[in-house]
């Protein structure tokens, strides 16, 4: 794992710890013994080149790509998981805070950070089960899919098969012909 990887953990982690241990929030207060592990999956870095006036400054755009696992007490009738992990990063206020959270990090990467974007949080895993029923209800459940894979590369297989043998009776045929017709000759 790379430097910037630790890093980003280190910085979410602290900045999400931080926000819920403050209870300087009303979200924040509902919510007890908030514990969580961030775990990046990949980083991205864009570069995107801006000329001035005055000389070519270059941004750069990382993209991180993380898991987020979480343990916390709560009323489940009033908060709810996605609540809980978009809270941290939801205002400028917490936004600006994540940002010195990543620079607190000393990663020579996030030194000169100006902003953080909002998270795209992934499915739910209601969304996936949903998704996964509805494949297989539609029958292209991943096993069925590996098979006909399986299947189309067998029938490939087996026409490269036909045709490498229809080829090489084609040239013994050419060949046996043109032996026939020189005897012949004679």
């Amino acid at each position: 794992m790379d430097g910037i990887a630790r890093s980003f953990e280190a910085g979410m982690k602290a900045h999400c710890e931080s926000f819920f241990n403050s209870n300087m929030e009303a979200l924040a207060a509902q919510v007890d013994d908030y514990e969580t592990i961030i775990t990046v999956n990949a980083t991205r870095t864009l570069p995107v080149g801006r000329r001035s006036l005055r000389e070519l400054q270059e941004t750069v755009t990382v993209q991180v790509i993380y898991n987020q696992a979480l343990r916390y007490r709560a009323d489940a009738d009033e908060m709810d998981l996605r609540r809980v992990i978009l809270a941290p990063l939801s205002t400028d206020a917490r936004l600006k805070a994540f940002v010195d959270a990543l620079k607190a990090t000393r990663n020579p990467a996030f030194q000169t950070i100006t902003a953080s974007g909002e998270p795209e949080p992934g499915p739910t895993e209601e969304e996936l089960a949903a998704d996964l029923a509805a494949q297989e209800k539609s029958g292209l459940s991943q096993r069925n899919i590996i098979i006909i894979a399986v299947v189309v590369g067998l029938v490939v297989l087996l026409c490269l098969v036909v045709l490498a043998v229809l080829c090489c009776r084609k040239e013994e045929g050419s060949s046996s012909g043109a032996a026939n017709k020189a005897t012949s000759d004679a």
